[in-house]
């Protein structure tokens, strides 16, 4: 359903089994990509502990070591589809495990001419028709730049208040970076892959992560576009109609968010109901 719903026929579409609590839950995981494999919905299935070795992580300007030790759960699916499929196609869907399309749209077709003809965009966000909801990440009012197609962002401006995290309702800055649930990004930019965190960025830009995720894919992506001179999309609707973008929110259960908040495990401002992160 996820990969039918973009109408579009896919060079290959990968399967990647990442951060499991026992090798039992892996190997029920593993079973059941091969059978998508086996009907024909999926081409191949990583995993993604094994694939991302030094010198693989080295690739992308990563120390093994360091990756591992920080806080990989939310980068290593991404990292591995990035560099198994930039050898064997120009882009990259990633669409996370619990996102899918609200209703079947074939955009791709529409948008492909647009940001080839923008050597300069590294990718873009496939809208959750945010701009339509009160919610911090709003394309229109974030954007530098934009035009028939793309609301583009050039570059962060963080907030005043270096603890603010999300939800960022009296966020005072513009620009936005990958949304690591949907997105559509360059697998060849003109720019070597450079996916180090530095510490003065990682000082600047902290507060724009929620700490449980930190670093997670999305700070590795956006640090490295802004620092290589590169811009970002938010896709605009399609005469009328967006790919909206849906979510299995685990906060939309009031139940169990007010159980984890008594657990002390439910961040403040971040979306899922996890233990909180202490950052790099």
């Amino acid at each position: 359903m996820v990969v039918q719903s973009h109408g579009f026929d896919f060079s290959d579409v990968l399967i990647v089994l990442n951060n499991f609590e026992s090798e039992k839950d892996w190997k029920k995981a593993q079973k059941a990509a091969h059978k998508l494999i086996d009907m024909g919905l999926a081409t191949r299935c990583i995993d993604a502990l094994s694939y991302l070795t030094d010198d693989v992580l080295k690739e992308f300007g990563l120390e093994g070591k360091r990756f591992w030790k920080q806080n990989p759960y939310f980068a290593t699916s991404q990292i591995t589809a990035l560099h198994w499929l930039r050898k064997r196609a120009d882009y990259v869907l990633h669409m996370a495990g619990d996102v899918w399309l609200d209703r079947p749209m074939n955009w791709i077709p529409a948008v492909l001419p647009e940001i080839e003809s923008r050597p300069e965009m590294l990718g873009f966000n496939l809208c959750r028709g945010v701009y339509e909801q009160n919610y911090p990440i709003c394309y229109p009012n974030w954007n530098q730049d934009e035009d028939d197609v793309f609301w583009v962002s050039r570059h962060l401006s963080v907030s005043k208040d270096p603890s603010l995290v999300l939800p960022v309702e009296k966020y005072e800055g513009r620009g936005w970076g990958l949304s690591d649930l949907a997105y559509f990004v360059r697998l060849n930019p003109s720019k070597k892959w450079d996916l180090r965190i530095r510490e003065e960025d990682a000082k600047k830009y902290m507060s724009f992560w929620v700490g449980y995720a930190r670093p997670c894919f999305e700070m590795y992506l956006t640090l490295f576009m802004y620092r290589s001179g590169f811009c970002y999309g938010a896709l605009k609707p399609l005469n009328g109609q967006y790919p909206k973008t849906n979510h299995k929110n685990f906060t939309s259960n009031k139940v169990k968010q007010t159980f984890y908040r008594l657990l002390g495990r439910y961040k403040p401002g971040g979306r899922y109901a996890t233990k909180k992160g202490e950052g790099l």
